[in-house]
């Protein structure tokens, strides 16, 4: 932390205890090739950590029946795309460094949004396979057959 930030909330608090947390993490120098300082960047990775482990469809588990399962290509292509695809396939942003987390460097260069790892999801054996076994159209679901 600065010196200019400890002294701004020297005059607000009367001991490091005291400050709160947002302030305090605004106040942090950033992490090396961050955005934010480490306060921040933890709980930002607990969140993201505690929002894969807490939903029990993610794609990389294997807690899910075997119908509605990605099959190993798919995995393969999910793997693939990264927050840097998504952003680019549904913003109007042209250009944006290849890891969406870091700032853009030498090492982090600034690629155009025409590069990116499409997905689309008829191409997926997963949403193909259910749509041709069920009379729906949302994937994910299974139609049962009834018996004549």
């Amino acid at each position: 932390m600065s010196e200019a930030a400890w002294s701004s909330l020297a005059e607000v608090y009367t001991k490091p205890e005291d400050i709160e947390l947002y302030p305090g993490g605004l106040s942090e120098n950033p992490e090396p090739g961050g955005r934010m300082g480490p306060t921040f960047a933890c709980i930002m990775g607990r969140q993201f950590k505690n929002l894969k482990e807490g939903d029990r469809f993610f794609f990389t588990h294997d807690n899910v029946d075997e119908g509605i399962k990605f099959c190993p290509g798919d995995l393969a292509k999910l793997r693939r795309r990264t927050l840097r695809d998504i952003i680019c396939e549904n913003t109007d942003i042209t250009d944006l460094a290849r890891s969406a987390f870091r700032i853009p460097s030498a090492s982090n260069p600034l690629v155009s949004c025409s590069e990116v790892n499409s997905l689309d999801p008829d191409d997926l054996c997963l949403f193909n396979a259910t749509r041709a076994a069920s009379s729906l159209t949302a994937p994910g679901f299974r139609a049962t057959t009834s018996k004549s």
